[in-house]
Formats: structure tokens, sequence, C-alpha cells
């Protein structure tokens, strides 16, 4: 708990006005430090107790304190102003004035916290669906134990209040009363099972995993707030209009730009040409009546920037991006691989405009031969075919693959109307490797003397993520050169060192590029 301290250069006898300063007053002698002399003073103690049951004399005399010469004051272990503690008081008071006046209002709902002030967690029910997006309410902390049974978690929310009224400094206010919150909180249900209870109902939500965009049970809701009715079965596993409406606010769009991938001025124009144009522009390609590229292929070595690049013509158009690494959509039941593609495919269609982004799609895309038409892979292929032939149909959808190894590819794939378009993304030169380099440390603390261009233009021949490799490492080796994290890491020097202190050095650079030489040479 919280404690406060006046340190004042007068004597009580001097404040008649505040006889509270001997009651929690204690004398210390100071040495001055100049001449030797000794100084008498009086410190003031009080906590959180003091402060609730006195808190109007200790207002006064704060208030008092705050105008005589050498009056040191603390909140804690730090030093305060005189206006940061009065501010304390301040706010306390308001508070104290909030509690009151809901109390003379007596328009509290029983199933409210007990304080307007506590805010943090509401116990009513939600008026609608919406408000599940602005609030936060008691039902939507806790976790299924098992299906249809949810488990509230009451310690989480007391918790959460708790900080909140430590955080408000509801616990130095006289009319404050937390055992009333408890008791609430301790009347709320241990579990709820939404099998057995027919006022609640399980909700669903998209949830990431991996790079796939899933349905899952992820709370409860009750069945009287407005529009509940509509939420997404469990059972049927169907999806309500609301949650149609909203798919525009849940769009993925990645946050990468092509400002930030250097390297690859020469390919940008071209990326943005074949899905830009298409999925911005439509009407332009029906002018001209033909059909515009509907797949591309990026190959190149591992770390040229494939997904950034995929990433960046995304955030460009504002188009829904989803990203899923082949193997992922592979399953070992029959027929599940191909049900996933097609998810795959309806999920873009239903938010477009939407690029769909295979990662190593040579793990699924291999070249077939009559006698592997039965294989698992080889079934995903045909699908994937398929699909493609289709992709018109699905409207404003482009589909970008990466890979390694193109030469691995079918190349069914690769011929006109499906990934008809390839675009080799290679190791940047010395002006690239410059531009990456001055990327990846913009906002890194280099010395003044480095010269970033020029350490830039040295590492040609590396990859853009080789080059991120040596930036992320210098930093740690800053870190470790000053902060001796390599010998006996101690956490409290780390919390209590000036960050401001550190900067990057060039051998801090070298001795990064020398490790990343090192593993290159143990990997080949």
């Amino acid at each position: 708990m919280q404690t406060f301290e006046i340190t004042l250069s007068r004597n009580p006898d001097e404040l008649t006005d505040f006889p509270i300063v001997s009651h929690f007053g204690d004398r210390v002698s100071v040495s001055s430090g100049e001449n030797g002399q000794t100084n008498t003073l009086w410190r003031v103690h009080f906590g959180p107790d003091a402060f609730r049951f006195d808190f109007r004399k200790l207002r006064s005399l704060t208030e008092a304190a705050a105008e005589l010469p050498e009056t040191e004051f603390k909140a804690g272990n730090k030093s305060v102003s005189a206006s940061k503690m009065l501010d304390i008081f301040d706010r306390v008071a308001r508070e104290e004035n909030r509690i009151l006046d809901e109390r003379r209002k007596q328009d509290l709902r029983p199933d409210g916290w007990g304080y307007s002030a506590l805010d943090a967690i509401t116990r009513y029910l939600p008026e609608s669906r919406e408000a599940l997006h602005n609030d936060v309410f008691w039902f939507q902390f806790g976790a299924f134990s098992e299906e249809g049974i949810w488990k509230v978690d009451k310690h989480q929310i007391l918790a959460i209040l708790k900080k909140q009224a430590e955080d408000k400094l509801l616990h130095l206010c006289p009319s404050f009363d937390f055992s009333a919150t408890e008791a609430i909180i301790g009347r709320l249900p241990d579990i709820i099972d939404t099998q057995e209870n027919p006022n609640w109902s399980v909700y669903f939500s998209r949830v990431v995993e991996g790079s796939r965009v899933l349905q899952k049970p992820t709370g409860i809701i009750h069945k009287l707030t407005a529009g509940a009715g509509r939420t997404i079965d469990r059972t049927s596993g169907g999806e309500d209009e609301a949650e149609s409406e909203g798919k525009k606010a849940k769009r993925n769009i990645p946050k990468v730009s092509f400002d930030e991938i250097g390297g690859i001025d020469d390919i940008i124009g071209q990326v943005r040409e074949v899905i830009e144009l298409p999925l911005k522009n439509p009407n332009l390609f029906r002018h001209l009546g033909i059909k515009p590229h509907k797949g591309m292929m990026l190959y190149g070595e591992p770390g040229c920037g494939k997904t950034m690049i995929a990433k960046a013509i995304a955030h460009e158009v504002e188009a829904h991006f989803i990203s899923v690494k082949g193997p992922e959509l592979i399953n070992k039941y029959q027929g599940a691989s191909e049900e996933n593609l097609r998810k795959l495919f309806d999920e873009a269609r239903a938010m477009q405009p939407s690029i769909i982004f295979f990662d190593e799609i040579d793990a699924v895309a291999q070249r077939r031969s009559d006698a592997e038409n039965l294989r698992s892979d080889a079934r995903f292929v045909n699908q994937l075919l398929s699909v493609m032939d289709g992709v018109e149909d699905y409207g404003r959808i482009c589909v970008i693959g990466a890979t390694n190894r193109v030469e691995l590819i079918d190349s069914a794939l690769l011929r006109p109307g499906r990934f008809d378009y390839q675009l080799e993304v290679k190791k940047p030169d010395a002006e690239g490797c410059q531009k990456i380099f001055e990327i990846v440390t913009r906002n890194m603390p280099l010395d003044a003397d480095t010269d970033r261009a020029a350490f830039g233009r040295s590492l040609n021949g590396l990859t853009g993520a080789e080059i991120s490799f040596i930036a992320r490492e210098a930093a740690y080796n800053t870190l470790r050169r000053n902060l001796k994290t390599g010998s006996s890491f101690n956490i409290k020097q780390v919390e209590d060192y000036d960050y401001s202190r550190l900067s990057i050095s060039v051998e801090d650079l070298e001795k990064a590029r020398e490790k990343l030489s090192g593993t290159i040479e143990k990997v080949q």
C-alpha cells in the first residue's frame, strides 16, 4: 500500500493550526553539510488508513506546507512536487464525491459492482451484440473446461477490479469499501453449462491459427441480449447476419508497406501491374477485353523478401490477406484437404478484394506422374488446378505462390490461366543492400561515426533476412557489452540501466557479421 511523507522545516509549535503534525510526525535531526550545523525537522508519515480517516486535515496541512520553504513531499519512495501531492488529494476527493452522489441517488442497480467508479468490468448484460466490442463484461472472463461448459475466472475479475481501484486511489477514499465488490463477485456462478441453461449459448469468433482464420468457440453470450439469437450456433456451425455485416471490420490487411522493403525496386512495378491494377480497376481490363492475371509465382532464394512483397501489395490495395503454408492444408483423411482448399477460396470471395498467399507451395504442388494420381498431395494439386481455373468466378481475388524450388512445381500450375506470371526475386545488389540496411536500422541508435551507407553496401551478396539478422545481432552485442548479460544476467541491473546511453558501434556490427558467416559455413 502507498505511504506518504511530508518533511517540514518548521517546528510544529509554529503550526498551531495543525496539531496533526505532532500526532503523525517524528522529530529528526539533519546535518546541513556545510558548517556541521544540525537542524531539527519534522517528518509527517501517513498511510492509507490515516489518509482515509484524516483526509481533510491532511489535505489542509499539505496545502499549507506547500507554501513553506524547503518542504519536501514523497509518495511511496518517490519525491513528488507539492502540486502532485495536492493532485492526489483532489483525485481522491472527486472519487469520494462520486461515490457519495451515487449513494444519495439510490439508483444503484442490484447487479452492479457497488460503485460507478469501478468501470473496468460491468456486471450488466450487454444491450446489443455491438456492446461486446465496446465494453468488458464479467462473463467474458473464463475458459471452456469441457464442451459447452464455461468456467468463470473470478480471480481474474477480482484482480482487474482491485488494480483499477488502486489506480483510481479508491483505497484512499473514506467512503469506499471493496468488500461489497468482493461479495458481488462471490455471488457470480462458478460454471455456466450452455447445454443445460437455456439462457446461455456459445459465442464463436474468428481466430487466427497458424496462418488460417477459423471459427472457434471463444466465449458465451446471454440469449436475452438483443440480437443474441443470431449468434453462431454451436451445433450448426452456421453464420449469422451480424457476423456477415461485421466482416469488413475483421478483414486482415497487413501493415507491411513497400517503403519497408529494400532492394526490389526493379520488380515492384511488375508486381503492382499484375496485382494492383486488376484488383483496384477491374473496369480497365473489361474495356480492353482481356482477363487479368489471376496468379503470380514468386521464386528465389530464401530470405529475399517474397513474403514481404505479398504482404506489401495486399497492404497497398487494402486486400484481405490469407497466408497459408502449403502443408497446413493437407489432411490425412480423404477429401479433407480438398475441402480445406475450397473453404480458403470461399473465405477470399466473402472478403474480396483478397489475396491468397501460398508459401512453400512446392511442398504440396510437386510434379505428378501417372502412378501418383491417387497420392493425397496429387489430389490436392488436382483441386488447386480446378479452383485456379475458376478463380474468375470468385471475383476480385488474386493468388500468389512462393517457392525456393520452382523446378519442382507441377507444370500444369504454371501454364496461362493459373500461376502464369512468374517473377524471380533475386538477392539485392550493393545499392539494394544499402537500402535494406538503412531501413532495418533507421530506428536503431547507431554510433554517430557509423557510415550506414558504406556498411550497407559492404553487405553485398547477402539476403534481406541475413542483413536483418546482422542488425538485430549487433543490438544484442551492444546489450552484452554494456550490461554483461553474457556472464551474469542480473535483471535488476537491466531494469535500472539508463537505456539512453546505449548505442550500437561498428564493432558490434562487425561481430554480428562474423557470427552470420560462421553460421553459413556450418550450414554449408
